[in-house]
């Protein structure tokens, strides 16, 4: 992946609205000729390093390379990026400042377009993204928390933390709003929620800018009861429903991803009145028209789903709203709407369902968890993907509300005596967040 700095090539020199584009070969020679950003970049991982508990080995020569021994004494060795001669695909183009009206009117390449300038009183970001990104196709502006103006010197530490995250195995996006909050931070990575940008807007690219689109617009969500959400089982049809309330579980979600027909919508129907019958916390996925239809308890929406559901109707029906996130960008995205919780995931490998993001792993989750207590201390949290009976407790220890299991009942040999070991591990853990009801 090919970097464009406007403030840290010599050559190439171009004006774009105000702002200066440069062209670099790759991150060697960004490396190389900048040795402000190199210390930058290394100091930046050995405080990440810090908090994860790992200790930092630095090899430049040939290449510039980042060495990290682990607790367990594994050697990961993590190179930059590869040093190829690529066509440019991620552009940061720092401008004095951003004309909403003007970026719209750009039309889109196959590169990342990233403008960075100031609204009144902020450092604000205009992003454009195609592939390179998670979502696709969208447009996203962020405005700084902190009033504050972007500086010229702030560029190098910037494009340190860009690439500390992008090598951490961030998404571009999450990497983009961790680099902002380490500009807000300062010598600290970033944690706190008032480092991080309000995000205004995000929307398809083919729409103009709606500022503060679907922001704090609705009463509030109804709650959910978390002593009843603490174990999720996710299932794939109404027999499965049956067997899990019947052992014993009051919140469950319906992911039936059958064709739209009448059997479809009969499961659905049964599974509702179920839920009802036994005082269920029963979320139907996805299907938000007929869960307002047929008078469910809550529905689960993925982010994508957002850009479409009818969200005021769904409010407005009374209906319980959770919605998945997977990483910083999308919990932003999702807590301008205030659901009843949020989804953090997926933490391990899962083949339920084919997902574009890697797994977070348990220190990503704690990371997570803990971004979203800042931002909303009552928000419940349930941890998805890839959790068993050999990893439960170890989730629960990050501090989350509840975790969500698929293949773990559903593939059981023995449900009964899975179940048990479950309902042992929920009364036995000590979960993080009873102090924050």
């Amino acid at each position: 992946m090919a970097l464009t700095d406007p403030f840290l090539s010599s050559e190439g020199e171009s004006t774009r609205r105000g702002g200066a584009r440069h062209s670099l070969a790759n991150i060697k020679t960004l490396l190389e000729h900048h040795a402000e950003v190199r210390g930058l970049v290394f100091s930046a991982w050995t405080i990440k390093s810090e908090q994860q508990k790992v200790e930092l080995f630095i090899q430049d020569h040939p290449v510039y390379r980042l060495t990290v021994m682990n607790d367990d004494q594994n050697t990961l060795r993590i190179q930059l990026f590869r040093l190829t001669e690529q066509s440019e695909s991620f552009v940061l183009n720092f401008c004095p400042h951003i004309e909403v009206e003007t970026i719209h009117e750009t039309p889109l390449t196959p590169s990342v377009w990233i403008a960075m300038g100031c609204l009144p009183g902020a450092v604000s970001e205009m992003w454009h993204g195609n592939d390179a990104f998670d979502h696709p196709g969208f447009q996203a502006l962020l405005t700084s928390r902190v009033p504050r103006q972007w500086q010229k010197s702030d560029i190098n530490n910037y494009l340190a933390a860009l690439l500390i995250s992008l090598l951490q195995d961030y998404s571009v996006e999450d990497a983009l709003l961790l680099a902002h909050a380490s500009s807000v931070s300062r010598e600290t990575w970033p944690i706190h929620c008032h480092d991080f940008p309000d995000l205004l807007c995000f929307e398809p690219a083919t729409k103009k800018p709606v500022l503060n689109n679907n922001s704090k617009d609705y009463p509030p969500w109804p709650e959910v009861d978390r002593e009843q959400l603490r174990f999720y089982p996710v299932l794939p049809n109404v027999e499965w429903v049956k067997k899990l309330s019947s052992a014993g579980a009051k919140t469950l979600q319906l992911r039936n991803k059958g064709n739209r027909d009448a059997h479809y919508i009969n499961e659905i129907r049964l599974a509702i009145e179920l839920g009802h019958q036994q005082g269920l916390q029963l979320f139907i996925n996805d299907d938000w028209q007929l869960a307002i239809e047929l008078g469910a308890y809550g529905v689960h929406l993925g982010q994508q789903d957002l850009q479409t559901a009818d969200l005021t109707a769904i409010n407005q029906a009374n209906l319980r709203l959770g919605i998945s996130t997977h990483g910083y960008f999308e919990i932003l995205n999702a807590m301008r709407i205030q659901p009843s919780y949020l989804a953090l995931g997926h933490v391990f490998a899962t083949t339920t369902k084919v997902m574009p993001s890697k797994p977070q792993g348990l220190q990503r989750l704690k990371e997570l968890k803990s971004f979203v207590a800042q931002c909303c201390p009552t928000m419940p949290t349930v941890a998805i993907g890839g959790i068993d009976l050999t990893n439960a407790e170890q989730i629960i220890e990050t501090g989350v509300s509840s975790i969500a299991v698929v293949r773990a009942v559903t593939e059981a040999d023995d449900l009964d005596g899975v179940m048990a070991e479950f309902n042992q591990i929920m009364v036995n853990s000590k979960w993080g967040d009873n102090a924050e009801r």
